[in-house]
């Protein structure tokens, strides 16, 4: 029988909480209806009443020092929209401590663990990330790295399942990481209907919906080198030629790059060229071939695999229907 123990701390993502518990709840109903076992969940909180971030409230049972979690999956919804400045004061609050720790013994003990969004520096800060692959909310990337640079970050991927520790990236991908522990426990049918009647689409990457335009940097070599791709982003160059135009060896924009976005000078400008290549098949009727140009690739068929590759969709899918507002979204890798 899948059991899961959802931990909400005070002031967790409503959203993020409420599709935990409607995922679970559709899930259990599909299953007694497929002659499945059923499912079983409980919350947990340090308070009886946890006050969610949008000011309601959610009745729990109580978790302590001393709570034992047993045979379960714990799940642990993003713990509120904190700015990447304030996540360091976040994870010192005696409350997180606390499920830092309890997450550590279930984890030791065999158990699963589960979290999103800010929910994954929980984890880090218990120690379950270090040598492991995760996500998180593409926005607080930075900040991850920094407080977890043992950690190995997958930013464009939806859910990144490690060992015995899932992680899913910001708020609502809550739902894609309860789709994942679904069809992992209760087989593909379950998850799946569960989907459909949610009206879910599958979502495997982030990076169509991240804003290029949040992703800055302070290192001002970065930030030359991002203005010089911009400029000459209909041009065929390299990172040689960029560092050559940089005034500095290869070896230190690479250093240089790698510290500031996690990614090496090769990725980073292909980044910058797929976020152009997304905002024109989104606001333009451009065909491929002339997008491709436009960002200074001569082959289309080139383009069409990085873009799938980076989001895990064909050039048609990232068309805007029509009246549908656009965003500058790009690809981080």
């Amino acid at each position: 029988m899948p059991h899961y123990t959802i931990a909400v701390l005070d002031g967790a993502l409503g959203a993020a909480t409420a599709l935990t518990l409607d995922a679970l709840a559709a899930a259990r109903r599909i299953a007694e209806a497929l002659g499945k076992p059923a499912l079983e969940w409980r919350v947990l909180s340090p308070a009886p009443a946890v006050r969610l971030g949008p000011g309601l409230t959610l009745s729990a049972d109580p978790l302590g020092p001393r709570t034992r979690l047993g045979r379960t999956t714990l799940i642990i919804p993003g713990l509120g929209f904190v700015e990447p400045a304030e996540i360091a004061l976040r994870l010192a609050a005696s409350d997180v401590e606390l499920l830092a720790r309890l997450a550590r013994r279930h984890h030791a003990q065999g158990g699963a663990v589960a979290a999103s969004c800010s929910g994954v520096f929980l984890l880090g800060a218990g120690g379950l990330l270090a040598g492991r692959s995760a996500t998180t909310a593409w926005w607080l990337a930075d900040a991850f790295r920094r407080l977890f640079p043992d950690s190995r970050l997958e930013t464009g991927r939806m859910v990144v399942q490690d060992g015995r520790i899932a992680t899913a990236g910001a708020a609502l991908a809550q739902m894609d990481l309860m789709l994942h522990l679904l069809r992992r426990d209760c087989g593909p049918k379950v998850a799946d209907l569960a989907a459909r009647y949610l009206l879910i689409d599958g979502r495997p990457s982030q990076a169509r919906y991240m804003v290029w335009s949040h992703l800055r940097h302070a290192d001002e070599l970065v930030a030359r080198l991002e203005g010089m791709a911009n400029r000459k982003i209909g041009d065929s160059f390299g990172v040689a030629e960029a560092a050559r135009a940089l005034r500095v060896t290869e070896r230190t924009l690479h250093r240089r790059v790698l510290k500031a976005t996690g990614r090496s000078p090769s990725a980073f400008l292909q980044s910058i060229r797929l976020a152009r290549a997304h905002h024109l098949l989104e606001t333009t009727g451009l065909p491929v071939e002339e997008v491709a140009r436009r960002i200074g690739y001569g082959d289309a068929t080139a383009l069409r695999r990085l873009i799938r590759r980076n989001f895990q969709a064909a050039p048609r899918d990232l068309r805007r229907p029509v009246g549908q507002a656009a965003g500058p979204v790009g690809p981080i890798r």
